[in-house]
């Protein structure tokens, strides 16, 4: 991959891709996978912290005081309960917000062309989960997102999930699904779904996610990755 220097603000030049999950849907070989292609980097879970920095914007995006002086250009005094609330600029603030992301968070390394993440705690609050996820394509340039699955009855017995009621376990992956493909059918540019028993049994069924990247792992790099799954004895894809 070319190397390309970053677009305003320090976003890396060839855009963003974001794993959207739940826990045990095998999106760390996702992760794995997409960190052997040159030039990205694609980092791990970071305990939701960017759905924090996009409360704090939507707090202010949302306020209707602010977007009522903002739009009449009104100028407030010490008498008024919102006193300085036009001067609040959200537009320059989700910026600025981003920006503080991909530096202290992210921390890409220079010469990164793609950077990106994957998180398992997006779909805690359905009603705000597609507006976070227009929140990140609107201030990450070039973001995509790739929204993995996993059978429910394998993720039920996975890990922390095996300790839960897996009526419940079926329940919450539904749901979570169900905003992924909403979102996904709603922006089909740039979203991709996902689904690790499609592309585990046949790693050809990635082919669409390499296309949306603008670049792939080398064969020997795509057999490597997916060896080392089965060393858990997790993965026959390339089971001879």
């Amino acid at each position: 991959m070319p190397v390309s220097t970053a677009t305003d603000h320090g976003h890396p030049a060839g855009g963003y891709v974001f794993i959207v999950t739940y826990g045990r849907s095998g999106s760390t070989l996702l992760q794995n996978l997409l960190n052997t292609i040159d030039g990205v980097v694609l980092r791990g879970e970071n305990n939701n912290t960017l759905w924090h920095l996009f409360q704090a914007w939507h707090a202010l995006d949302s306020a209707a005081p602010i977007r009522d002086l903002r739009a009449r250009g009104a100028q407030t005094d010490a008498t008024r309960p919102w006193f300085g609330a036009e001067l609040i600029d959200p537009e320059a603030l989700g910026h600025q917000l981003a920006a503080l992301f991909r530096r202290e968070v992210l921390n890409l390394p220079e010469h990164t062309h793609i950077g990106g993440f994957k998180e398992i705690r997006v779909h805690g609050d359905p009603e705000l989960f597609p507006q976070y996820l227009d929140f990140i394509a609107r201030f990450f340039p070039g973001s995509r997102f790739v929204f993995n699955t996993r059978a429910h009855d394998d993720v039920a017995r996975s890990a922390w999930w095996a300790i839960c009621d897996p009526d419940f376990v079926r329940a919450t992956l539904a749901e979570a699904e169900g905003l992924f493909r909403a979102y996904a059918e709603a922006h089909p540019d740039t979203s991709l779904m996902l689904h690790y028993d499609d592309y585990i049994r046949d790693p050809s069924a990635l082919e669409p996610l390499f296309r949306r990247m603008g670049a792939r792992p080398s064969a020997e790099q795509l057999e490597q990755v997916f060896a080392q799954q089965l060393n858990h004895g997790r993965n026959p894809a390339f089971r001879t």
